[in-house]
């Protein structure tokens, strides 16, 4: 019984923890994103987009992103919570494209706790990555 109390508690103790705050780092600069996915893909230059990376998770058939991890609501909205080495940057800062029959990431300065489109049908919720062109 005492067990089954504590465990209890520390259940509601951890439901009802307060959140850190999320905040934006607004001295990100292209170097940063730079050095800090170059070991987990190559930067490409394409027509349009100028320089973007590509994962080279993204040379896996079936891959793409805000699918390796889970959402969890925060005090900024839900945010992408990624499992992925470089998901900490590319799900809250720039935006991803499908092109060249892969999965691409764009460059953007301005944070996020995620960049998608929501829909809604009876029952089921999804989402997909928003282009660079959406605002």
């Amino acid at each position: 019984m005492k067990h089954s109390l504590l465990l209890l508690f520390a259940a509601l103790l951890a439901v009802t923890a307060p959140l850190a705050p999320a905040r934006a780092d607004d001295s990100v600069s292209i170097d940063f994103f730079y050095d800090a996915l170059s070991p987990y893909g190559d930067w490409i230059y394409t027509d349009g987009y100028g320089y973007v990376w590509q994962p080279l998770a993204s040379q896996q058939p079936g891959w793409s992103p805000y699918a390796d991890g889970s959402w969890a609501f925060t005090d900024a909205g839900w945010t992408w919570i990624s499992n992925e080495d470089f998901g900490w940057l590319t799900y809250h800062y720039g935006r991803w494209i499908r092109m060249q029959q892969s999965w691409l990431w764009v460059p953007g300065y301005e944070w996020a706790p995620a960049l998608v489109s929501w829909r809604q049908t009876q029952g089921q919720i999804g989402w997909a990555p928003l282009p660079p062109e959406a605002a």
